[in-house]
Order: structure tokens, then sequence, then C-alpha cells
């Protein structure tokens, strides 16, 4: 139940658009930023995921759609909680707020 759990936080979450819903396990969304603001999201997303992988955080994949860099998480862990998904959440969100700092 953690994907959909995951997909009810995103959709409440001003920071993120949520692309897909899944039965199975794949969610494909991303950091949106301030709504009132206009920032290229590609770069933002792409500076993401490089930090998590840089940091060890944690590890998400990237797909494009429509020209459009979206993160993706593939929860397959039944140890997977929701709050483990709340904490890598609030790590992107992070890692685009000091983005849109130094830009």
């Amino acid at each position: 139940m953690t994907a959909r759990e995951a997909v009810d936080i995103l959709e409440n979450d001003s920071h993120f658009e949520l692309l897909n819903t899944s039965d199975i396990s794949a969610l494909v969304f991303r950091y949106t930023a301030d709504p009132f603001k206009t920032f290229d999201l590609n770069r933002i997303n792409t500076y993401i995921k490089s930090q998590l992988y840089r940091q060890g955080n944690a590890l998400t994949a990237g797909t494009k759609v429509n020209g459009q860099f979206y993160l993706k998480f593939t929860i397959l862990n039944p140890l997977t909680t929701i709050e483990d998904i709340k904490s890598v959440l609030n790590i992107i969100k992070k890692y685009g707020n000091e983005y849109i700092e130094v830009n």
C-alpha cells in the first residue's frame, strides 16, 4: 500500500507534480519549485537526481516524458515505509530549494 500512500503525499504537496499513478509501484513525478515563479524544471530535477546519487541519500531513477525530465520512484521493497518515502521527498525538496537559492 506504500505506493498509494506516496501518491497521496505527492498529490497534496505543492512542491511536486505527479505525472502518473500506478497500480504497481512506479511513480513518475517532479519537483516543481515555487508555483508563482518560473524555473527550468528540467535542470532542477536533473540537479536533484545527481545530488541524491552524489550524496548517497537515496536512489531515484530519472526519465523523460515529452522532453521533460522527471524523477521516478520504483517501490519494490516490502520493508519500505511511508516514513521512508516522506524522508526522501524532504531531501528532494532540500536539493530543489538549494538549486533555486544558487541560481
